[in-house]
């Protein structure tokens, strides 16, 4: 080529020309961001991620994730690492997570999990990929508007919306990571590059049985251009068999009823899959219906309010979504459609996406009144989802965080001097919260079940779950009274059990739990009850005003035994509307049965712990004193017999005190 044939552009804009007509793209090519913009999305990757990371496993350290989920997946994770592909025991009646989910994304998450074998890295791992989303997002908006702060906007909103946040700190789901994966598959389809796009619609349909339908919605969408229409297609009917082999095949073959585990959570539309699908198609009136049911409706207003009911006028962006939203309005189990787990994670990508589109849509209407709109009103919206999205993270995310932070206590750092007697290929019984600690062998079980484990390992003051406390306390004491088995540890609460252990008896460093520290703080009530049991004082944790989509309290009670106290009495806490309404008793404790209140020295201070949730705007805390000749037998109250603040801690019935009030924030 000549310096004539060019001309005044130069040779090095010649260079740049095609020798050939370009193909047809789907969006203009546009100039590179700024790269400042870039930065700073790269930064807010990094920030969710480090920060993120970090509250994963503080929670995690302090005790409090759980056998579901972090400990059956971590187990069924190490087993596929060590060739035993989604083996695990942790869940009552079955032997592989096949039998629950289809999660073929674990296969090379076990890769990583062999290199580093601890629990944590499966919350890592988790919180890299999903923050990894905003950079898509972030690409999907610049391509749209040409304008890095859009860009940054829904970046950030991507990364502050509430549900997301919420799927990451709900312990590991690999369903949590199809939110990144579909938010780069629809960058990839903006960007006119299939490869990458088959690539990561394929890793987010292996990340849950339900999700290859949004992927077939996805294709179906990419179908409408002429040049995807094939792939688009493919990527459709590959969606919905997989979905139909994993539902109807893999999951029944796997599971010793033939079925889900999960579609209890639809009764009410049919005892089968088929029957389920068939009354929502032939009744669509009831995901209206569902729809309108206030709790519902509230947790519709946290999917779209942070980005202004943009995705509404982009509907075919937001069509994938609608499997899990519908499954999410039409489900039974409250976590699903209350918020704060890990069930939306697949509908944000698309409201995100929908959101840009939506914009979009009004950016050219705008345009056609008057070219110079266009511009203001995407940089008008952006700056309006910018603070709605913000509003929505403080006062759904940041703040009620702020009033359950993860905290390691001296019980914590306990825990791993009096789990080191349990041999690592033990086959072990582990309580709720120490299951995860102990995942990675081949045979976990969560206690009560026990099975052939060579070990049972629980700390009392922690949850109990599946059982309540009193429960869990005449289960271990029939192993330790049957002969069996004997103590191979046991400090503050902590207990290890041996199976042919000779031991029996509980040394004094065990009840320590129980007994109040010098230094505790707390609001001063000094009412005594008939027995001769004072109740000192108490405290709650966050406070009287409790925030989040499932506000819990922390309630701790301290009591003095003036005299010494002959019988095992219960302490039972009592929730009530503020009509009187009784919500729910909670009579069983673990200070209260190790030791009874029999063996309270009298003077020494003993505190009781609980933990309190509740769903109504407002709640009372109450509490009684009674006796309780046999297990499961009613409980007698005894009178309050001095109570020098009748005002603050007003009495019913001669026996209930009225502690405090809380409210949801």
């Amino acid at each position: 080529m000549s310096r004539e044939a060019v001309g005044h552009i130069g040779w090095r804009t010649a260079r740049r020309q095609p020798t050939q007509p370009p193909r047809r793209r789907f969006a203009p090519r546009l100039p590179t961001p700024d790269r400042r913009a870039l930065f700073t999305c790269a930064v807010f990757v990094v920030l969710y991620a480090a920060v993120f990371s970090y509250l994963s496993v503080l929670q995690h350290l302090s005790f409090n994730t759980n056998a579901f989920d972090l400990g059956n997946f971590f187990q069924a994770v190490w087993n596929t690492g060590h060739g035993r592909p989604f083996e695990f025991t942790n869940w009552s009646g079955a032997t592989t997570r096949l039998a629950a989910h289809f999660e073929p994304i674990l296969l090379p998450v076990a890769v990583l999990v062999r290199l580093w074998p601890d629990p944590a890295t499966l919350l890592v791992i988790q919180t890299v990929v999903v923050a990894s989303g905003a950079l898509s997002a972030f690409g999907f908006a610049y391509r749209r508007f040409g304008n890095e702060l859009a860009a940054l906007t829904f970046a950030a909103a991507y990364l502050l919306a509430p549900e997301l946040d919420a799927a990451v700190l709900a312990e590991f789901h690999p369903v949590a990571m199809a939110s990144a994966f579909l938010m780069h598959a629809l960058y990839f389809y903006s960007a006119d590059r299939k490869r990458p796009f088959v690539l990561f619609a394929v890793l987010a349909a292996a990340t849950k049985e339900q999700v290859p339908l949004a992927v077939a919605l996805l294709g179906l969408r990419a179908a409408v251009r002429p040049e995807w229409r094939r792939l688009g297609l493919g990527i459709a009917a590959g969606g919905i068999l997989w979905f139909l082999l994993a539902t109807f095949v893999i999951i029944p073959l796997n599971n010793p009823t033939g079925a889900s585990p999960y579609l209890s959570r639809y009764d009410y539309l049919g005892s089968s899959p088929v029957e389920v699908v068939r009354a929502v198609l032939t009744r669509p009136e009831i995901v209206l219906q569902e729809a309108q049911n206030p709790v519902k409706a509230a947790y519709l207003l946290t999917l779209f309010r942070p980005v202004l009911f943009l995705p509404f006028f982009a509907p075919a962006t937001l069509l994938p979504a609608l499997p899990d939203l519908v499954l999410n309005l039409l489900s039974t189990f409250e976590p699903m459609f209350r918020g704060g787990a890990h069930y939306s994670a697949v509908i944000v990508p698309f409201v995100i996406g929908a959101a840009i589109d939506g914009l979009d849509v009004l950016r050219r209407l705008a345009g056609r009144v008057r070219p110079d709109l266009a511009a203001r009103v995407v940089n008008g919206f952006s700056a309006l989802v910018l603070v709605s999205a913000g509003h929505a993270y403080i006062f759904d995310v940041l703040l009620p965080l702020f009033d359950r932070l993860p905290v390691v206590t001296p019980h914590d750092r306990l825990a791993p001097e009096v789990l080191k007697v349990i041999p690592d290929d033990a086959a072990v019984s582990a309580g709720n919260s120490l299951n995860p600690h102990l995942a990675a062998r081949r045979r976990l079980y969560l206690f009560p079940e026990v099975r052939d484990a060579d070990y049972v390992a629980v700390d009392v003051r922690a949850s109990p779950y599946p059982v309540d406390a009193g429960t869990q306390y005449w289960q271990l004491y029939a192993l330790l009274s049957g002969g069996e088995w004997g103590v191979a540890a046991a400090r503050d609460g902590y207990l290890v059990l041996v199976r042919g252990g000779r031991n029996r008896e509980l040394p004094e460093e065990f009840f320590t739990f129980a007994l109040a520290g010098p230094d505790e703080k707390y609001e001063v009530v000094d009412a005594v009850f008939a027995p001769g049991l004072r109740l000192v004082g108490y405290r709650v944790e966050p406070g009287r005003v409790v925030r989040g989509p499932d506000p819990t309290a922390k309630l701790t009670t301290f009591w003095r035994a003036d005299i010494p106290v002959r019988q095992d009495l219960r302490l039972v806490f009592r929730i009530t509307t503020p009509d009187g309404l009784v919500l729910e008793g909670r009579p069983y404790q673990a200070a209260t049965h190790w030791p009874p209140t029999s063996g309270w020295p009298p003077v020494v201070l003993n505190h009781v712990q609980d933990r309190l949730s509740f769903k109504e705007p407002e709640v009372r805390v109450n509490v009684f004193v009674g006796y309780q000749a046999e297990f499961g037998r009613p409980i007698e109250a005894y009178r309050v017999v001095a109570n020098p603040d009748p005002d603050r801690f007003p009495v019913s019935d001669g026996t209930v005190l009225q502690l405090t009030t809380l409210r949801r924030g």
